[in-house]
């Protein structure tokens, strides 16, 4: 009798989540470089782990590129402007998919806002970090 291997879909999604992760990785350290190039590997992991919990606390769940945008967006304006009101009011909206919130991010917020709660430096992530999230 031939032994068979089974993969089951368990694992399948436990790859799919590690090849995400690292492309993730890969594609912030290349979009943030400046602002993580000076993070032990330890610290971007932390900050990495962070917002990947941000990003599946508004429900975006699946590792893909909504959840990358997210995630971006947290590394480049900081970790805490999904706090703002207008942010969070967009975030907020169950009834629209990951992509359409993102989207609306740009189109029904102002610059204020953004310019309010940009602050992508090392104390506003010992701050969030500190808190244990969002």
């Amino acid at each position: 009798m031939e032994a068979m291997f089974v993969i089951r879909q368990e694992q399948i999604q436990i790859l799919r989540e590690t090849l995400f992760r690292s492309q993730l990785e890969d594609h912030l350290s290349a979009s943030c470089g400046a602002l993580v190039s000076h993070l032990t590997a330890a610290e971007f992991q932390c900050r990495l782990d962070y917002a990947l919990g941000i990003a599946r606390g508004y429900g975006f769940d699946a590792p893909d590129s909504q959840q990358a945008a997210l995630v971006t967006l947290l590394f480049h304006t900081g970790p805490l402007f999904h706090r703002h009101p207008a942010m969070r009011a967009v975030l907020d909206e169950r009834s629209c998919p990951p992509g359409e919130r993102i989207a609306r991010l740009f189109s029904e917020t102002s610059a204020w806002a953004w310019a309010a709660v940009t602050d992508p430096g090392d104390e506003a992530w010992q701050r969030a970090l500190g808190e244990g999230g969002g």
